[in-house]
Protein backbone atom coordinates (compact mmCIF):
# COMPACT_ATOMS: atom_id res chain seq x y z
CA UNK A 1 0.00 0.00 0.00
CA UNK A 2 2.80 2.40 0.88
CA UNK A 3 4.61 1.61 -2.40
CA UNK A 4 1.58 2.51 -4.53
CA UNK A 5 1.24 5.85 -2.71
CA UNK A 6 4.92 6.56 -3.28
CA UNK A 7 4.65 5.71 -6.98
CA UNK A 8 1.55 7.86 -7.32
CA UNK A 9 3.21 10.80 -5.59
CA UNK A 10 6.29 10.42 -7.79
CA UNK A 11 4.19 10.27 -10.97
CA UNK A 12 2.25 13.38 -9.98
CA UNK A 13 5.49 15.22 -9.23
CA UNK A 14 7.04 14.29 -12.57
CA UNK A 15 3.91 15.31 -14.48
CA UNK A 16 3.77 18.62 -12.62
CA UNK A 17 7.37 19.41 -13.54
CA UNK A 18 6.75 18.54 -17.20
CA UNK A 19 3.66 20.72 -17.36
CA UNK A 20 5.36 23.68 -15.71
CA UNK A 21 8.44 23.37 -17.92
CA UNK A 22 6.35 23.80 -21.08
CA UNK A 23 4.61 26.89 -19.72
CA UNK A 24 7.80 28.98 -19.83
CA UNK A 25 8.15 28.81 -23.63
CA UNK A 26 6.66 32.08 -24.87
CA UNK A 27 6.37 33.78 -28.22
CA UNK A 28 8.77 36.66 -28.82
CA UNK A 29 6.75 39.88 -29.07
CA UNK A 30 7.04 41.76 -32.38
CA UNK A 31 7.63 45.00 -30.44
CA UNK A 32 11.02 43.72 -29.25
CA UNK A 33 12.35 43.30 -32.80
CA UNK A 34 14.15 46.14 -34.59
CA UNK A 35 11.79 48.49 -36.45
CA UNK A 36 13.18 47.62 -39.89
CA UNK A 37 13.14 43.82 -39.38
CA UNK A 38 10.84 41.87 -41.69
CA UNK A 39 8.77 38.88 -40.61
CA UNK A 40 11.03 36.62 -42.67
CA UNK A 41 14.12 37.86 -40.88
CA UNK A 42 12.45 37.31 -37.50
CA UNK A 43 11.59 33.72 -38.46
CA UNK A 44 15.18 33.05 -39.52
CA UNK A 45 16.50 34.35 -36.20
CA UNK A 46 13.94 32.28 -34.27
CA UNK A 47 15.07 29.19 -36.16
CA UNK A 48 18.74 29.93 -35.46
CA UNK A 49 18.62 30.87 -31.78
CA UNK A 50 15.11 30.03 -30.56
CA UNK A 51 16.35 27.23 -28.32
CA UNK A 52 18.94 29.57 -26.79
CA UNK A 53 16.16 32.03 -25.94
CA UNK A 54 14.29 29.23 -24.18
CA UNK A 55 17.44 28.41 -22.20
CA UNK A 56 17.73 32.08 -21.18
CA UNK A 57 14.18 31.96 -19.84
CA UNK A 58 15.20 28.91 -17.83
CA UNK A 59 18.24 30.61 -16.29
CA UNK A 60 21.07 30.64 -18.84
CA UNK A 61 23.24 33.70 -18.30
CA UNK A 62 23.65 36.53 -20.80
CA UNK A 63 27.32 35.85 -21.54
CA UNK A 64 26.75 32.16 -22.19
CA UNK A 65 23.75 32.90 -24.41
CA UNK A 66 25.69 35.53 -26.35
CA UNK A 67 28.57 33.09 -26.91
CA UNK A 68 26.23 30.35 -28.14
CA UNK A 69 24.43 32.75 -30.49
CA UNK A 70 27.66 34.22 -31.86
CA UNK A 71 29.06 30.78 -32.58
CA UNK A 72 25.95 29.86 -34.57
CA UNK A 73 25.77 33.08 -36.55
Amino acid sequence: MKTSKTITALAVSVLSVLILATVFAAEIPRATAPLNATEGQILIVKNLIGDILDEVQNGLGYAEAENKAESRV
